[in-house]
């Protein structure tokens, strides 16, 4: 990553990436770029994540990420949370 971004000349300046990774997968940004990235991660309240998902997103015809099905929602979510790098700035809000 760090070539693409000397490429196209943003190799000394910010840059902002919007779900560039879940959450659960963040261990793997350390394959993609130097010691100078910086993660920050802002989580929302699952049980909301879970109602868009089943009752807005998924009747506007969008995809989701998440199972749609209360019980398989929680155990996704549970193994998510074993999963985190707690060493990453994480940012909650309702």
């Amino acid at each position: 990553m760090d070539k693409l971004f000397h490429m196209i000349g943003n190799d000394k300046r910010a840059l902002i990436l919007d779900q560039f990774l879940l959450p659960f997968n963040l261990h793997r940004y350390e394959n993609y770029f130097n010691d100078h990235i910086k993660v920050v991660v802002v989580e929302r309240d699952p049980r909301d994540v879970f109602l868009l998902n089943k009752y807005v997103h998924i009747a506007s015809g969008e995809s989701v990420p998440y199972p749609t099905d209360v019980v398989h929602f929680a155990s996704t979510t549970n193994g998510c949370v074993k999963a985190k790098n707690f060493s990453i700035i994480q940012i909650f809000c309702a």
